[in-house]
């Protein structure tokens, strides 16, 4: 498995972060209800910048213990807790993509701050699903073998030119 893929699935795997990743859950849960009442637009946009703001930071978070390779863990993590984390992943990301969706059904995206915070959250859900899908790929063992049989073909200078797959 790639080290920066392993990595991604230790960091993902922490305690810390998951506790993370279930409070942005929450949150985009009460957005989401938020979203189908309408009742209060300047709640509305305070809780959708609330949730964008803590799936940045998790985001942040999530990258700067990938890019120093130190997981605050000592152990390292189950396949089970891999798993449970990509849950969550998923999970985060198809609640705030059905909250999306609902806003967008009722014109909420073209509001000024509503629609704003909406479009960044979608753009953060859909960067927190890119991670979940690299992190189960590896998780795959013939991804192994696919990525060792393109590295050895580099290495043998078996290469084709871009432009001449036009």
């Amino acid at each position: 498995m790639c080290p920066s893929v392993t990595m991604s699935a230790t960091v993902l795997a922490m305690p810390r972060l998951r506790l993370d990743a279930l409070r942005a859950e929450t949150l985009a849960s009460k957005v989401s209800a938020s979203i189908r009442n309408q009742a209060n637009i300047l709640q509305l946009a305070r809780n959708l910048w609330g949730l964008d703001a803590r799936l940045r930071e998790f985001l942040e978070k999530f990258y700067k213990q990938v890019e120093t390779g130190t997981p605050a863990t000592g152990t390292p993590p189950t396949e089970e807790d891999v798993r449970s984390a990509l849950k969550s992943l998923r999970s985060i990301s198809e609640s705030i993509e059905e909250m999306y969706n609902t806003g967008k059904a009722v014109g909420l995206t073209n509001r000024r701050f509503v629609g704003a915070a909406l479009n960044s959250v979608r753009m953060r859900s859909d960067e927190l699903r890119d991670i979940g899908e690299s992190v189960e790929l590896s998780l795959v063992p013939e991804t192994d073998a696919i990525f060792d049989k393109a590295l050895a073909a580099l290495r043998a200078g078996d290469v084709v030119d871009f432009a001449q797959l036009k």
